[in-house]
């Protein structure tokens, strides 16, 4: 009775084991890697788009465009920098089957993983090298990175309009052209608008010029 009291409690133990190891992994990727908020890097020097170059690490050296920045574990990920051979799963398999189903689909891909923020420094663009950068003020109030070395301004990269998330309209947002209309009334500033609370109808009302 006692052995079997005890295997029991074994298959017992192993299966609540496997189902904790496996939540405890999931929350783990989510949120054991995250840092404190008060070690988070507020003012980013680096945003996505720039130009860097790995100072420290394996991969010291090597230069690459910033593609993501992880704000709340101090991490960037850099373009054909720190590349990793990760298996495919099945979804992928299906997908890739799907969209070409003569190709042999492979098992494995590689694809880049973040580093630390503090291996990386900005290209200064006068002479193509690591730099350290520190914020400055033009003439107009505008804040600027500049090189500490070589005193160049090093500009923000703009983001192309077709790498920009678009988004359709929904029934909660506001149309453009009702964001550009006038609504009220230059002298006396009284509304154009009357707003029925029963049928919730919007009504123009032209103003009185005389």
């Amino acid at each position: 009775i006692n052995a079997e009291y005890g295997e029991k409690n074994r298959t017992e133990f192993s299966l609540w084991q496997q189902m904790f190891s496996t939540v405890g992994f999931k929350l783990f990727r989510k949120w054991g890697t995250q840092v404190p908020k008060n070690q988070r890097i507020k003012n980013w020097k680096i945003i996505k788009g720039d130009k860097v170059m790995v100072v420290n690490g394996d991969h010291k050296g090597k230069t690459g465009e910033v593609l993501k920045i992880f704000g709340k574990k101090n991490l960037v990920l850099i373009k054909d920098v720190n590349k990793r051979k990760r298996a495919i799963n099945k979804e992928q398999k299906e997908k890739m089957k799907k969209e070409n189903p003569e190709d042999h689909v492979p098992l494995f891909y590689q694809t880049e993983s973040p580093i630390h923020v503090s291996n990386v420094a900005l290209i200064d663009p006068s002479n193509g090298k690591a730099t350290k950068v520190k914020f400055m003020y033009t003439e107009k109030g505008k804040r600027v990175r500049v090189s500490k070395f070589s005193g160049t301004v090093i500009e923000k990269p703009t983001i192309p309009v077709e790498h920009r998330k678009s988004r359709e309209m929904g029934p909660k947002d506001t149309p453009s052209d009702d964001v550009l209309r006038r609504t009220f009334d230059d002298l006396t500033l009284n509304p154009l608008f009357n707003v029925s609370r029963m049928h919730k109808e919007r009504e123009y009302v032209e103003p009185n010029v005389g």
